[in-house]
């Protein structure tokens, strides 16, 4: 009898410690998690191996005037992050397949839609191209007027384009289709100031990349998988590291891909860039590739 009640009073200390220790994890773990889930998405579109000071929230708010509004309070941050060479995805993955694509543009029309701080804008002016960047930030556009003289900076939106129709031989989309709120207005008019015969270079994160949190990790801390959720949703995504808050927007690849076709495209490229195998982060991004190359020819009147 005495037995029983030992054993009684040893389950029940020992569910009271588990319960302790359940609240425990609840309040640091939550933290924990908080820094480093989002790690990976937050390293496909900005990439930086340490992210501590990184948040992500995956939430439902489609609002392109909010997203204009953090962009425009972020805008000197983000200068100052990309600083002359942009960041990893850019310098080590995306400049370099770029340059294979776009060989041929000595003097064509080139719509850098989106420009930014001018960055790319003043690679593609180097190269020969008669360069025009749009972008609705006007700090962007201020900074790169000040760094680029010979190409045209326009403070504007995607989906209402100041221009002439026909008025461009290409059209590069440099990881911006993730920051348009109304991609189907955008579409239109791309292919309205697009001449026929014109090119649409898209550069993305990967539509599978923009659902998930970061990589799941096993028991010993390795990196096993990454989960992919909500995908043929469209949805937004708040994210914030060292003084920059933005919001991103996810749609699956079909209805992105539908647009363009819908709109008389041919789909002539689809590519998965990787980093050089010397790059220490190439088998991660060999396992789940972050970024999306495709071209489309405008082919109707």
């Amino acid at each position: 009898m005495c037995f029983g009640v030992a054993a009684t009073n040893v389950t029940a200390a020992i569910a009271l410690w588990q319960k302790i220790a359940w609240s425990i994890w609840l309040v640091f773990g939550g933290v924990i998690l908080l820094q480093f889930v989002p790690y990976t998405l937050l390293r496909s579109h900005f990439f930086n191996s340490v992210r501590d000071d990184s948040y992500c929230c995956i939430g439902d708010d489609m609002n392109s005037d909010s997203a204009t509004e953090k962009w425009i309070q972020s805008a000197d941050a983000w200068i100052a992050d990309q600083g002359t060479e942009g960041d990893w995805s850019r310098h080590a993955v995306l400049d370099p397949a770029l340059k294979k694509i776009l060989t041929d543009i000595q003097g064509k029309t080139v719509l850098d839609l989106g420009c930014g701080e001018g960055r790319y804008s003043r690679i593609l002016q180097r190269n020969g191209a008669l360069v025009t960047g749009i972008d609705p930030v006007p700090q962007f556009i201020e900074h790169a007027r000040s760094l680029d003289s010979m190409s045209t900076y326009v403070e504007g939106t995607a989906e209402d384009l100041p221009f002439d129709d026909g008025s461009f031989d290409i059209v590069l989309s440099y990881l911006t289709f993730i920051d348009i709120a109304d991609l189907q207005a955008a579409s239109q008019e791309i292919a309205r100031v697009l001449r026929p015969g014109g090119e649409l270079v898209v550069v993305s994160i990967s539509n599978m990349a923009s659902t998930t949190e970061g990589w799941i990790k096993d028991e010993a801390g390795n990196k096993a998988y990454r989960k992919v959720d909500r995908y043929m949703e469209h949805f937004a995504m708040d994210l914030e590291w060292r003084g920059i808050r933005i919001q991103n927007y996810h749609r699956p690849l079909s209805y992105v891909l539908g647009l363009f076709l819908n709109h008389g495209f041919v789909l002539t490229r689809f590519i998965e860039p990787l980093p050089d195998l010397s790059d220490p982060y190439y088998n991660e991004e060999w396992r789940v590739p972050n970024f999306q190359i495709y071209s489309f020819e405008r082919t109707t009147e």
